[in-house]
């Protein structure tokens, strides 16, 4: 788990769009007093300087970056990569910032984003020690992307067996079906058949196929059916005349 940080220094008050002359001096002297903070070893104190000139306005991409460096050095890497993140916003090109993120979210264990500003901070500006330090973030990429492909891999092979499994499922439904409705064709052939065997040896039937006709008890004629295909008798409808 990433471990609980104190609030993140205030970034510079949106508000000021300009410097005046004094206030300037002043953001310079306390980056002075800054640096000389760093070079005792006091980082608490060169924080509280870094953050003072940050909120007389107008912070640069390079004040963040320095700023991100002592929070980074402090043991805050979610706070340095939020003033990274804002010294990028003010110089996108600044690989500075770029490799002072990628050092913090290395510490934050996000390896894909720390790699990434690793190469980006690398391709803006090359140097041999952090070319050095951005080999075991890589190292550790290739092993996401091992894993991801892995994953990948399975889900892939388990959709495929998924649509082998129903693919199999409806050709032994459409199977099951045809063999249903032939079993079913043939079940009434059977039985139209036994039916027109015992019809054909009713003499009353044998009569009205030679006749052409058959009468009711009414003396009503019947006639064939209109399908011609079989030798049912029907009602004849007739017109009654008023």
């Amino acid at each position: 788990e990433e471990e609980e940080e104190p609030p993140f220094p205030d970034l510079a008050p949106e508000g000021v769009a300009e410097l005046t002359e004094e206030a300037e001096d002043k953001q310079h002297a306390l980056n002075a007093e800054a640096a000389d903070a760093l070079e005792d070893g006091d980082l608490p104190l060169a924080l509280q300087k870094l953050s003072e000139a940050v909120a007389l306005g107008c912070a640069t991409a390079l004040l963040y970056s320095r700023r991100a460096q002592v929070l980074l050095q402090l043991g805050r890497p979610k706070a340095a990569v939020s003033d990274c993140t804002a010294a990028l916003a003010i110089n996108p090109n600044q690989a500075k910032a770029f490799k002072i993120r990628a050092r913090a979210r290395a510490k934050l264990k996000h390896w894909t984003e720390a790699h990434s500003d690793f190469q980006v901070g690398l391709k803006i500006d090359y140097d041999e020690a952090t070319y050095e330090e951005s080999k075991p973030v890589a190292e550790k990429m290739k092993e996401i992307q091992a894993v991801a492909a892995e994953r990948r891999h399975r889900t892939d092979e388990a959709e495929a067996q998924r649509k082998l499994k129903e693919a199999k499922a409806a050709q032994v439904a459409a199977q099951e079906a045809r063999a249903k409705e032939e079993h079913r064709r043939a079940q009434e052939a059977h039985e139209k058949q036994l039916a027109e065997s015992k019809l054909a040896r009713d003499p009353v039937f044998q009569l009205a196929k030679r006749q052409g006709f058959m009468t009711d008890f009414m003396g009503v004629k019947r006639g064939r059916c209109k399908c011609n295909g079989c030798d049912v008798y029907v009602w004849r409808p007739v017109r009654v005349s008023s």
